[in-house]
């Protein structure tokens, strides 16, 4: 399958700093852009990806249907300036959906989310809230169609350019320590770019009502990025970023069945229906139990070389604590659902009639004019017949 690129740019000048601050992207105090590339900041980024695939009840038509999206939520660093997605499906205009605003009006369910206690300040006359707790401090910014620069999807290539810019500048003061979070929703009309869908196993009977998806999700993984793609996004000054954590959350109906083909440890729990029914939209509910299941990426500490020292005939070696970041992320999951598949059942159903209706009327016509032993013969010869006949079928014209 095709993998997600996520890249970005960087642009000291989106932290503003009062001794160096002359427009948006322009620094012309380069004392002051020295000694900000001199100090430590920290360019990892985290990435979490919940993907949709539930039932819901949406009360604007009255109805049931299925709820297919996926979510993207993205720590950068304040000096982020523009991001780019490519993504292997298209996006239309309606299809995009920013999720910051839900989480700073509903402070339950942005703790969820983040699956801690936070404390929140918001501006009426801006469009970003600050959020923090012991372990980070995100100032998330709002998303809108003003922000999308680039929205273009290459019919050959399969593939959507989605670029986002960060138009406010922050206070290098204000907010000392603090990182961007950026959260929208895209929704899906299908699964076809990130999964292969199959019929299950080779139980005739039981694949015409289950079907089973073999997700296969790739993000950054340069082997089956567009190399075209890249480079352009490369040429434009962007660049892909190295990860600290990514987080994927399959969210589906507790009775679907996920198969955890990874490394990666998988763990579930049950979503709450009532904390996240404002996260899922307006007029939206869910209709029955969901399950969120959960895999992690994170980065790891290790030891390396520092340096090598020689007095005389001694040599002293120095070692020195670094952390690996993540370049890229890969995850295989199958899941086995019901689908009733109308035609197949159907079909199925003919047979059962036409075979009922055809061994009375053999039963009945060798009764009269056929001897014991080919009767049984003539039956066993049907029932193969019918089987072939069925297995070719199935292959051949239900796919």
């Amino acid at each position: 399958m095709r993998s997600i690129g996520i890249f970005w740019k960087k642009c000291e000048s989106k932290i503003q700093d009062k001794n160096c601050y002359t427009c948006q992207y322009k620094v012309d105090d380069m004392s002051s852009l020295a000694l900000a590339k001199e100090s430590k900041v920290d360019d990892s980024f985290i990435l979490q990806i919940n993907l949709w695939n539930i039932q819901v009840k949406d009360f604007s038509i009255g109805k049931e249907r299925p709820f297919k999206a996926i979510d993207f939520g993205v720590v950068c660093p304040l000096s982020t300036s523009e991001l780019t997605f490519l993504l292997p499906f298209k996006v239309g205009k309606s299809d995009f959906h920013d999720l910051v605003k839900c989480l700073s009006e509903d402070t339950d369910l942005a703790c969820s989310v983040f699956n801690e206690d936070l404390k929140s300040l918001s501006e009426p006359d801006k469009s970003y809230h600050t959020i923090e707790c012991d372990k980070f401090k995100y100032v998330m910014y709002e998303l809108s169609e003003d922000n999308i620069i680039e929205n273009i999807y290459d019919e050959i290539a399969e593939t959507t350019i989605l670029t986002f810019r960060i138009n406010s500048v922050f206070d290098a003061e204000q907010f000392n320590g603090f990182q961007i979070y950026i959260r929208f929703r895209l929704k899906l009309k299908s699964f076809d770019s990130l999964a292969t869908k199959k019929d299950v196993s080779n139980d005739w009977l039981q694949s015409a009502f289950s079907s089973t998806y073999m997700f296969d999700i790739r993000i950054n993984d340069v082997r089956e990025l567009s190399k075209k793609k890249k480079e352009l996004e490369e040429f434009k000054g962007f660049h892909l970023p190295k990860f600290s954590k990514i987080h994927f959350f399959y969210m589906s109906d507790s009775e679907e069945t996920v198969e955890n083909g990874s490394s990666m440890e998988l763990d579930s729990r049950l979503l709450e229906k009532g904390r996240w029914h404002s996260y899922l939209g307006k007029n939206i509910e869910f209709t029955t139990s969901n399950i969120a299941h959960h895999w992690k990426k994170a980065s790891k500490k290790a030891l390396r070389l520092k340096e090598v020292t020689s007095k005389g005939e001694s040599a002293n070696v120095g070692w020195e604590y670094y952390t690996s970041l993540i370049n890229n992320f890969t995850l295989f999951f199958k899941t086995e659902f019901s689908e009733q598949k109308n035609k197949r059942v159907a079909f199925y159903l003919f047979v059962i009639l036409a075979l009922g209706v055809i061994a009375s009327a053999i039963v009945a016509i060798g009764n009269f004019f056929v001897s014991e032993r080919l009767w049984i013969w003539l039956i066993m010869t049907f029932i193969i017949t019918i089987v072939v006949c069925m297995a070719v079928f199935r292959n051949h014209v239900l796919r």
